[in-house]
């Protein structure tokens, strides 16, 4: 070990279950045994002391429950924030823990009377020292982590705890050695299960069921492979063993009685301040299947950035072809892989979320390539506009072999709504956006229900939220058109488009009622104008009557709406000499009508 661990208990001298003040007490009133409850703590104390120091504070008469030190205050480095307890039944304690550890010579910090906190019992540092949880919901409030952040000087991942019976973090959530977490899901609400999911992978998470969380094999002391714990199912006692912990059962049934166990019995005082290793500015997440002819060239366009703080994150989501071989061939120490079985965009996108560790994620697909100053232009919008959740720019298209055709999304400025995304999706494509970390945590990031309309879906979310967006008016991504993209199956762009609607219906369901036929219309017109551009011409008229039929309105949506429509439905009149050379004509006096928004380069019409 590079350095002690100490962990302060309290002798059971004077406990007993002397009142309620939560599930466990209800029947429980003076019917623990003494005597038991002594020859439990000291099978604890002894099995604790073969592994760390263990310093005690003299128990109290009067206070019972001074034997649950876990509640004392939230230890880190030399400070230490004290317990403001909710129940005047343990408010008394407050004095003497405060007297000890001022007398271990720690920075004592104390939040203000009526906001309460209840120790390491509500906050649980992570075991590789880069966050803390902490919960609220029964006995600390959710304002006592700002505090926790301030005067600890690190990041606060907010739990909402649903159970009463699992009243304190530590009842229920143990994060254990090598970023292993014990938890019992159902203690929580679905936001923090999102959380937990985002931060911790799969393969970490150790989730337990009922009959064990009421055992309270979640109130675990971890000392480095060590789980010691009141009881565990032989299953969990496989689990555990199979990824590399030793377990130690003894029994502290006495102590359940009053709502506790191991952890509850036990506070850890040396929780050295760890020097998080430097975090990059951007973690730049590329979903990837199947794109060995693309790939080196979307992670080169990211390597020649002028803006050189980032992480490169390519989630290779079970490719059959060369691609994670490609990715593996990089040699910046920057890029890295993670490899994984196929579950989709949405899918892929969320898992190099939870791997990230920049401030801003950018997201970049596997076939399309950025502009060198694309981070350096995002990383200066968003600093200097605090409030703004996503900045976006806009796009060039190239084709299969990576040139540039001439064409460009339109370039629309425009204030961002939910119900504007509904109809549109500004911000192009994929590989446009960049969010805050922070924003996407929050949020539970993309809809793994999803197939399609993945990041459209996310946008028209976090608008509907009030989430800000932030354009960057250059054109620094290069969306790559061929005939592997999202975008050319049309049939099965619709039953995607069925899908996102109804998401969007289950929090926006008055904004769907009135534009869901818009909606529909604007996506035929999309459709009819690509499919005109490639030169699909029947397609194209198929699509545009659609999009009239479905709602007429879909004419004056859009400044380039009635050239659309003029010119697919002259194709379909007029002979094709005459055709070419209007198409022409057209073309010109189009690029020119819109030379102001393209910036010179032809607007695909």
């Amino acid at each position: 070990m590079t350095f002690p661990i100490n962990f302060l208990m309290c002798s059971p001298d004077h406990y007993d279950v002397d009142y309620v003040i939560n599930p466990w007490m209800e029947g429980n009133v003076h019917k623990s045994s003494r005597d038991r409850a002594v020859e439990q703590w000291q099978g604890l104390f002894q099995i604790i002391k073969e592994y760390a120091t263990v310093e005690l504070v003299p128990p109290q008469i009067g206070w019972p429950d001074m034997v649950f030190t876990a509640n004392a205050g939230l230890v880190l480095g030399n400070n230490v924030v004290l317990s403001r307890f909710l129940h005047k039944e343990r408010q008394g304690e407050e004095p003497y823990f405060k007297q000890w550890f001022e007398s271990q010579g720690y920075t004592v910090h104390e939040l203000p009377q009526d906001l309460s906190f209840e120790g390491a019992g509500d906050a649980l540092l992570d075991r590789e020292g880069r966050w803390l949880w902490a919960g609220y919901g029964f006995r600390s409030q959710l304002d006592s982590h700002s505090y926790l952040a301030k005067w600890l000087d690190i990041e606060v991942l907010s739990l909402r705890l649903v159970d009463e019976r699992f009243y304190h973090l530590d009842t229920c959530f143990c994060p254990l050695s090598g970023g292993y977490l014990l938890y019992y899901p159902a203690a929580f609400d679905a936001y923090s299960n999102r959380l937990i999911e985002m931060r911790v992978p799969p393969e970490k998470r150790i989730a337990i069921q009922e009959a064990d969380a009421v055992n309270f094999a979640c109130n675990t002391v971890n000392i480095d492979s060590v789980v010691i714990m009141n009881k565990a199912s032989d299953e969990l006692k496989n689990r555990l063993t199979a990824v590399g912990f030793q377990v130690i059962e003894t029994p502290l049934t006495e102590f359940l009685k009053a709502g506790g166990a191991a952890k509850c019995l036990t506070l850890r005082v040396t929780e050295p301040v760890r020097k998080p290793a430097q975090t990059p500015k951007f973690s730049v997440v590329i979903p990837a299947y199947n794109v060995s002819a693309y790939i080196a060239d979307c992670v080169n366009s990211v390597l020649a950035q002028t803006e050189t703080d980032f992480e490169v994150i390519v989630v290779d989501d079970g490719s059959t072809d060369d691609t994670a071989q490609i990715v593996s061939s990089f040699v910046d120490p920057r890029v890295h892989l993670v490899c994984r079985s196929n579950g989709g965009l949405a899918t892929a996108r969320n898992t190099g979320i939870r791997a990230a560790i920049g401030e801003f994620v950018a997201f970049l697909d596997a076939d399309d390539r950025w502009c060198p100053e694309k981070l350096a232009a995002h990383r200066q919008a968003l600093e200097q506009d605090p409030n703004a959740s996503v900045s976006y720019d806009w796009s060039v298209f190239i084709n299969k072999q990576g040139q540039l055709t001439g064409l460009s999304m339109a370039q629309t400025q425009k204030v961002i709504t939910h119900e504007a995304l509904l109809l549109k999706n500004y911000l192009g494509n994929g590989s446009t956006a960049v969010v805050r970390r922070s924003v996407l945590e929050q949020t539970g990031g993309f809809d793994e229900s999803l197939r399609r309309f993945v990041d459209h879906e996310l946008w028209v979310r976090l608008a509907f939220h009030g989430h800000h967006f932030r354009l960057v008016p250059r054109q620094l991504t290069e969306y790559r058109i061929h005939p592997a993209s999202f975008t050319a199956d049309t049939q099965r762009m619709l039953k995607g488009l069925e899908a996102f609607l109804a998401k969007i219906a289950t929090y926006a369901p008055d904004s769907i009622k009135r534009l869901a036929p818009l909606a529909i219309a604007c996506t035929h017109r999309w459709m009819a104008r690509a499919a005109f551009v490639e030169g699909n011409y029947p397609k194209a008229y198929q699509h545009a009557l659609q999009a009239l039929r479905t709602s007429p309105q879909v004419l004056w949506r859009d400044q380039r709406a009635p050239i659309t429509f003029a010119a697919i439905f002259l194709q379909a009149i007029a002979p094709k000499p005459i055709f070419n050379g209007m198409l022409q004509l057209g073309h010109r006096f189009a690029t020119g009508w819109f030379q102001d928004r393209s910036k010179k380069n032809q607007i695909l019409w």
